[in-house]
């Protein structure tokens, strides 16, 4: 049995939401605010407590804010607690057209951004659902995005004849945004930030870039602007490829 414990990163809504990651099998989670009627939220009829030095398996009608907890998943998939403490599914909410294998935006202020930063040789594309899944990714029907492990990542992007973005990529695309690689708290302050880099087709979450150390890689986490080196096996970010 494999225990995976997720990390959560916040977004910006009306108030907070968090997203988890689930993996195939048992994942090992925290509730960060009040679950209501667990088993119909995650969709999922095995979910183990411990409360008050027992282990809870059945008749389990509410997790309380700031415990572990134990859920099987039989797929990897997404799901998201709302400011009302709610868990919707990804998968259940209504599914966005796919992006095509070029950079697409929904808004003229989208194209605006994408116009900036294209050139003819070197620009951002958002791998569709068909390449993502059929290299081994998960899409994010929230986001419209592709997320896998870097393996996964060099992958989809060799799949639509691309590659992995770089640093320098995603640099520039904090810069053009008004934001400043590491300043995390400022970053997280600017609306005008938050808003920006979405336009350009990222989440809040992590982003691979190609820059590999042994068992590590780089990735930006966009809501923050910051750049570290994560796991490159474990983790699932978010995709993106250059042309």
């Amino acid at each position: 049995m494999k225990a995976v414990m997720i990390g959560l990163f916040l977004l910006m809504t009306s108030l907070y939401s968090f997203d988890y990651e689930l993996e195939k099998g048992w994942n090992l989670l925290g509730a960060v605010e009040d679950i209501e009627n667990p088993y119909e939220s995650f969709d999922s009829g095995a979910i183990m407590l411990y409360k008050n030095d027992l282990f809870l398996i059945n008749g389990i009608n509410k997790i309380d804010s700031g415990l572990g907890f134990w859920i099987y998943s039989d797929r990897d998939r997404i799901v998201s607690i709302g400011e009302s403490g709610t868990i919707s599914n990804e998968e259940e909410e209504e599914q966005k057209p796919p992006m095509s294998d070029s950079f697409t935006s929904s808004s003229d202020a989208s194209a605006e951004v994408e116009d900036e930063l294209s050139s003819e040789d070197d620009y951002i594309i958002s791998p569709d659902r068909n390449s993502c899944e059929k290299s081994g990714g998960i899409w994010w029907s929230k986001y419209n995005i592709c997320r896998g492990n870097f393996k996964v990542a060099l992958e989809v992007c060799e799949q639509i004849s691309a590659y992995l973005v770089e640093r320098e990529d995603i640099v520039e695309v904090i810069n053009e945004c008004g934001g400043s690689v590491g300043d995390y708290k400022n970053n997280y302050k600017n609306a005008e930030y938050q808003k920006c880099y979405k336009k350009f087709g990222f989440s809040p979450s992590f982003v691979w870039v190609d820059r590999e150390h042994g068992s590590r890689s780089g990735a930006f986490q966009m809501q923050n602007g910051t750049y570290n080196l994560q796991d490159k096996n474990s983790n699932k970010f978010d995709i993106k490829c250059v042309k």
